[in-house]
């Protein structure tokens, strides 16, 4: 298969979605320069660097004189540790899923929600509702980078495409959340089970036919005391968790 030079040095260059960061460029000269010491005979790359005006272009250049040495070019992309999807269209495969890894995916709950002081305390807690009814089923947050400035979508899009449950944090109207809910909700092919988990006195009247689990805020009383306002929260906590229970039976079929 054909090496797509270009899409390499894009790659290189942290210019090739998914993939933003930049290759080092010291690294990629010592790397060549050792691998192909005629073709990059001392001043070489200081010739490259004079004629080209982006990192990009250099990293091109510089493999374009590899073309003809097929065989050193395609050690060179190896010894780059080059992605497969970067070396050129033809290299494209479907990643292959394993029976273990299909397996935990299909037990799994996808929780889309702001990345704030709460999300570790709720996650927490529907855990250890499926711990304790439901086992075998896992609550998982999507692990997000960003680099360079750029948002990884490609990183949501696959969390959003992976699980056959979600349950959406969808309180104070958080808008990573609601494009995420859009996203699942739009995409035809895919057959997840969606629920909203939203405060108590939140309405959202254009789903009023989805599954809505209730997280009734505690209000504090001014001047009560610690144990009433901890007495307080821990029934509203018994009757979350007894509603998503009662969710959870109908979810998770």
């Amino acid at each position: 298969m054909k090496i797509d030079i270009n899409r390499v040095a894009a790659y290189l260059a942290g210019n090739f979605p998914p993939y933003y960061e930049t290759f080092p460029k010291i690294e990629f000269i010592l790397k060549l320069s050792a691998k192909a010491e005629k073709v990059f005979p001392n001043g070489r790359f200081d010739l490259i660097e004079k004629h080209t005006d982006s990192l990009q272009s250099f990293f091109s250049e510089s493999l374009n004189l590899l073309k003809n040495h097929t065989e050193l070019l395609q050690e060179i992309i190896d010894d780059l540790e080059i992605p497969i999807e970067a070396r050129g269209s033809d290299f494209i495969q479907p990643k292959v899923v394993s029976t273990k890894e299909k397996q935990v995916e299909e037990k799994t709950i996808g929780f889309i929600t702001p990345f704030d002081g709460e999300k570790v305390i709720t996650e927490n807690f529907i855990q250890e509702i499926l711990d304790e009814k439901f086992k075998g089923w896992s609550i998982k947050v999507a692990t997000l980078k960003e680099e360079n400035g750029r948002f990884l979508w490609n990183s949501i899009e696959n969390f959003l495409q992976k699980y056959p449950v979600y349950i959406a944090d969808i309180r104070g109207g958080n808008m990573n959340v609601a494009l995420e809910v859009g996203y699942l909700l739009g995409d035809r092919k895919n057959n997840c089970k969606v629920a909203l988990f939203l405060d108590e006195n939140e309405k959202i009247s254009d789903l009023q036919g989805m599954i809505r689990i209730s997280k009734k805020q505690n209000e504090t009383i001014a001047g009560a005391s610690e144990s009433k306002a901890l007495d307080a929260q821990k029934e509203i906590n018994e009757k979350l968790k007894e509603e998503l229970i009662t969710q959870f039976e109908s979810l998770l079929k």
